[in-house]
């Protein structure tokens, strides 16, 4: 399944399917999926890559940083709580509140 791709200003290769794989979504024509599907693993060098190019994305959409900029930004609406970005963040500076 090892397929090259431009991934974050180097090359990347798609590895494996990812964990929240579908294949049995409605597709067209093209095979190309009509609604979500899932996701891709990738595996790419991150000493390629450029933080112009790179962004951290929670699951839901929640949570994303912008490398370039250093910058985080949160919305609310798409946390689901699942406490992922605790586990995640090296500097333990989430924290959720009730």
């Amino acid at each position: 399944m090892q397929r090259s791709l431009f991934l974050g200003g180097g090359i990347g290769y798609v590895v494996w399917q990812g964990t929240q794989h579908n294949p049995n979504v409605l597709r067209g024509a093209n095979d190309v999926p009509r609604v979500p599907a899932g996701t891709l693993a990738v595996l790419g060098d991150l000493k390629q890559m450029s933080p112009e190019w790179l962004r951290g994305v929670s699951m839901t959409g929640a949570l994303s940083v912008d490398l370039a900029e250093m910058m985080v930004s949160f919305d609310s609406d798409r946390c689901i709580v699942c406490g992922l970005c605790l586990n995640a963040c090296p500097y333990q500076a989430v924290e959720i509140l009730f």
